[in-house]
């Protein structure tokens, strides 16, 4: 970019060490009947946001590449198949979800523009008109259920298939109408299907492609995949036809820099654009800095260690908790994330 206001993209994560036995397990949430989406919010993309990452008083600029720096290369494009923190913001910005959280967490319409329980375990989703895939496909109720038939075999273990374990099975309504019939009343399954592992894949292309749909994903995102150099960069093009309006940027260049030193030197260099999970160390600096924009959010991501019961000693639940008191989650906050935790 020719600006040199740039945007550091930080990401507050939410430590939890704990032993899942300790609390017994909540009753599943009701859902409520006619429960839906406002129809005036709108899905957010990280990278589109980003393209707006300049002084507050400038205007939006069309065109141009972004450049963002990560730490680690993908392990796969399917959705379904890889969940690192920097993994999906790349795929989560060429597939969508059914719904999608804003970034003050309130549920609003992605892929669906609305939803209800119709029944204790059945979830009816509205799905939107006139969406294709990149590969040119339409988008409808075919495709979604393609799309979970697939993410749902248990023979094709992946990211989403542990978030969607209470899902039985979807079925089409209509061409553009989907439900979820899930095993027993479950009021939080608008908000998983917000989750970027299950966003939606074109089904049919990853039949043909088998495993090199993870290098070849063709979702309907405001951004294409045009290339992949491994260990260095992966490049998006943008998506003129894109369903929520096209994207500011042209191109949006993925640099993989595993390490902070040398990220942070990038950025110090405006060799990159944004600089994403910055070391906890240099935010003092990098705040200093009046060309720089610091972008912070709290995450639902959760750091947790859990406890075998079945492991010798460990299947007493007072030892659990013993070990679960002795943990200083402060002092993990303050020091091994270097203050950019919560304890939970």
């Amino acid at each position: 970019m020719g600006t040199r206001f740039r945007l550091v993209g930080l990401i507050l994560s939410v430590v939890l060490v704990g032993v899942a036995a300790e609390c017994a397990s909540a009753p599943p949430e009701q859902p409520k009947k006619g429960s839906e989406a406002s129809p005036a919010a709108q899905a957010p993309k990280p990278v589109a946001t980003a393209a707006l990452a300049t002084p507050k008083t400038a205007a939006p600029r069309s065109g141009g590449t972004l450049k963002i720096g990560v730490l680690l290369d993908a392990i796969s494009l399917d959705p379904h198949r890889a969940s690192s923190p920097s993994t999906r913001m790349i795929y989560g910005n060429i597939h969508d979800t059914l719904t999608v959280l804003d970034f003050d967490a309130k549920l609003g319409p992605g892929l669906a523009e609305r939803w209800e329980a119709v029944a204790p375990t059945r979830w009816r989703f509205y799905l939107r008109k006139g969406v294709k895939f990149h590969s040119g496909e339409p988008f409808n109720a075919a495709a979604v259920k393609a799309h979970f038939d697939r993410v749902l075999d248990p023979k094709r273990p992946g990211a989403a298939l542990g978030t969607l374990k209470g899902v039985k099975t979807v079925e089409m309504v209509d061409d553009y109408t989907v439900e979820f019939i899930t095993g027993q009343p479950t009021g939080a399954l608008p908000m998983v299907l917000s989750a970027p592992q299950t966003s939606i894949t074109n089904a049919a292309q990853a039949k043909k492609l088998g495993a090199d749909y993870g290098t070849r994903p063709s979702g309907t995102g405001p951004f294409k995949f045009e290339e992949w150099k491994k260990g260095a960069s992966i490049t998006l093009v943008r998506n003129p036809d894109y369903w929520g309006g096209a994207p500011y940027l042209d191109k949006v260049e993925f640099r993989i820099i595993p390490e902070d030193s040398t990220r942070t030197l990038a950025y110090d260099n405006g060799e990159i654009d944004i600089l994403y999970s910055p070391p906890g160390h240099m935010l003092a600096k990098l705040k200093a800095d009046k060309n720089t924009t610091i972008s912070q959010a709290v995450s639902f991501r959760t750091l947790f260690a859990g406890l075998n019961r079945k492991a010798p000693g460990l299947e007493d639940v007072r030892v659990r908790q013993a070990l679960s008191h002795a943990i200083d989650r402060k002092a993990i906050a303050d020091f091994v994330l270097e203050g950019i935790g919560i304890p939970a």
